[in-house]
């Protein structure tokens, strides 16, 4: 099955569509997807401000037999430049750590609401449902100041049809 990516690009690209490899929660590709959306909306990220960035994402229960999986995201002014899994531990400004049902649950509704409705949101999940694991509080703090970016990076997804393991 192919997936398409449905971006809601401004300007001269307004009527882009991308058609890419299917894509399933969690990998590399599928962050790598919604960042191509989100690439084509510069202009949201340039309202919200840089987002210079490398985050931790976890995936507890999101690998094979059950296994926990983290994604390294590196943002650099608006963009997200590089995606890998981390094969081990890595120097992160923070991680947001989840189960995979919580993450699918999330990515689910900002699909279906082409944008995390009030519940669904990074700032809401991360009282009690995503961890928010850093070194310091000054790192933590960071989490705070690039929400929004990252929120729209996470809507971002609405354009990328999402597969899940199970």
């Amino acid at each position: 099955m192919g997936l398409e990516v449905h971006g809601q690009a401004k300007g001269k690209d307004a009527d882009a569509m991308t058609t890419v490899t299917t894509c399933t929660f969690p990998s590399t590709r599928w962050f790598e997807a919604v960042g191509e959306v989100a690439r084509r909306d510069e202009e949201t990220f340039r309202k919200l401000g840089f987002i210079d960035t490398t985050l931790g994402v976890s995936v507890l229960g999101g690998g094979p037999a059950g296994g926990d999986r983290t994604f390294v995201l590196s943002f650099g002014a608006y963009t997200l430049d590089e995606v890998h899994e981390a094969a081990g531990a890595e120097s992160v400004d923070f991680t947001l750590r989840a189960p995979l049902a919580a993450w699918e649950e999330m990515i689910r509704n900002i699909r279906e609401n082409d944008g995390a409705d009030l519940h669904h949101t990074l700032n809401y999940l991360h009282f009690g449902v995503i961890d928010l694991v850093a070194e310091d509080q000054l790192k933590a703090d960071l989490f705070f100041r690039v929400n929004g970016s990252l929120q729209a990076f996470f809507d971002a997804s609405a354009g990328v049809e999402t597969e899940f393991p199970g």
